[in-house]
């Protein structure tokens, strides 16, 4: 199932998260199956402007098709989704981006410029693990089908992915101003003020926590390695395994490095891997005999600055 042709005006990328609960990785820089996941992201056809919020300092976005990206952030930084969805909105409107707290609020109540009220502006989290541009055409389908609603969800099962959405801007920014500070408020929250329509889709597997890596990588009763140095790798390691049940051991990776194994709860200990994942930098590439690679945030990062999980 493929778009015909673009629907969208503007695209939003929410991609400043700490990754926490996979032990403080980049989820924008990870790569599934041969490919970043802000990549499945950004190749959401829009005829308009691509904004990724992600904050400063980090290793820079770009798409690796001939489309332009402009990177946005929040300021203060960590403020949660729905303070990257309201920079996005002030990127639009030519404003400093800043979408935090009051003072980002005042900013877009004032400002004029920006997308028409009807331009529809794709939503999206930055750690989707397959294409998500054939399930944003359905929903813009839907919007332009339904003219009492102000964003259409993906809702696969009933179960609402907020940060898969397409809306009209005239919502979109309205439903911003009405929210006011949007530091750590729940996205659902500031959906709520958009007359949402929640449609039927098929799931997009996303990389939100263990199990979602574990389950892309590995099949049956597998084990997974993880390559990488330390530290980094035995935070990663205690994410993994510390609420799913899946064992680790010590293992050597194919180029001969120290590394981890992990085991299903229900299958033994094993000192070899069938899969192998790969922490490394952002940059590094991904040698044949690893099938993701997670990218580690810095230490400047901080532990606090969590956009998206």
């Amino acid at each position: 199932m493929q778009p015909t042709s673009p629907k969208l005006s503007h695209l939003i990328v929410v991609a400043g998260g700490s990754g926490e609960r996979l032990g403080g990785v980049d989820k924008a820089w990870c790569e599934v199956g041969g490919r970043r996941l802000i990549d499945h992201a950004l190749d959401v056809p829009a005829t308009g402007r691509r904004i990724v919020v992600r904050p400063a300092g980090r290793d820079p976005i770009a798409s690796t098709s001939s489309c332009s990206v402009e990177q946005v952030a929040e300021q203060p930084v960590g403020g949660g989704p729905a303070a990257g969805m309201a920079a996005g909105v002030m990127a639009l409107m030519g404003g400093s981006g800043d979408g935090a707290g009051s003072a980002g609020s005042r900013q877009l109540s004032s400002a004029e410029d920006g997308p028409g009220e009807d331009e529809l502006v794709a939503v999206l989290a930055c750690d989707a693990m397959a294409p998500v541009a054939p399930v944003m055409s359905l929903l813009a389908d839907a919007l332009r089908r339904h003219a009492d609603a102000g964003v259409a969800v993906a809702a696969p099962g009933g179960s609402p992915q907020w940060l898969t959405a397409v809306w009209r801007f005239g919502a979109l920014r309205s439903a911003v101003r009405q929210f006011g500070d949007p530091r750590h408020a729940p996205v659902r929250l500031l959906v709520g003020l958009g007359r949402p329509r929640e449609v039927p889709t098929a799931r997009i597997a996303s990389l939100d926590g263990p199990l979602d890596l574990l389950e892309a990588v590995a099949s049956g009763d597998s084990a997974v390695g993880l390559a990488g140095d330390e530290p980094q790798r035995s935070r990663v390691v205690a994410a993994l395994t510390s609420d799913t049940g899946w064992r680790a051991t010590d293992a050597v990776d194919p180029a001969g490095d120290r590394a981890t194994v992990l085991a299903r709860p229900t299958a033994e200990a094993r000192a070899a891997a069938d899969r192998w994942v790969l922490l490394a930098p952002a940059h590094t590439a991904v040698p044949p005999w690893a099938a993701a690679k997670l990218v580690a945030l810095s230490s400047a990062d901080g532990p606090g600055e969590q956009l998206s999980g």
